[in-house]
């Protein structure tokens, strides 16, 4: 069993847990409210373990705030980033212009997050996480960031 080791709330309205270990991953969670339809928690295998939060924020991008100029791009790269489980195995390339999309300064898009003010809730749970040592990539990107550390686990 994977250990949760990072979990970001995304405006309220999306959870995304980073579970490590073996096979690390991270699931995507909507939090509905009672009055809408549920919908399925999505997977990502991130593609190299250096990679793990740019992964995470880009499936942000693509999954909670739905940025139509990245879904296209990313779709176009490949079949499956939609789908509910996702093996990321695109290019280095391919990584990285996606990553660069995703980046507020990015000269490639003019993100649709940036006028919707994305904001990040960041908890780094135990001193296991992979994700501390990345989270420079924050200062790339348009979001409203809170993190904490919790050293408070089992």
């Amino acid at each position: 069993m994977a250990d949760l080791t990072a979990q970001i709330l995304v405006n309220g309205s999306y959870l995304l847990l980073l579970f490590e270990n073996d096979r690390p991953h991270w699931e995507c969670i909507y939090l509905s409210r009672r009055t809408q339809e549920p919908r399925p928690t999505i997977t990502w295998i991130p593609s190299k373990p250096e990679n793990i939060f740019k992964d995470g924020l880009l499936m942000i991008a693509i999954h909670c705030l739905a940025d139509e100029e990245i879904i296209k791009r990313a779709k176009s790269m490949s079949k499956e980033i939609m789908n509910d489980f996702v093996t990321l195995s695109l290019t280095d390339e391919q990584l990285a212009e996606l990553y660069a999309m995703n980046r507020k300064d990015s000269d490639t898009a003019t993100r649709t997050a940036q006028s919707t003010d994305g904001h990040l809730v960041i908890t780094i749970l135990g001193s296991g996480s992979s994700i501390g040592g990345q989270l420079e990539e924050l200062k790339h990107n348009s979001f409203g960031v809170e993190i904490a550390h919790s050293k408070w686990t089992d």
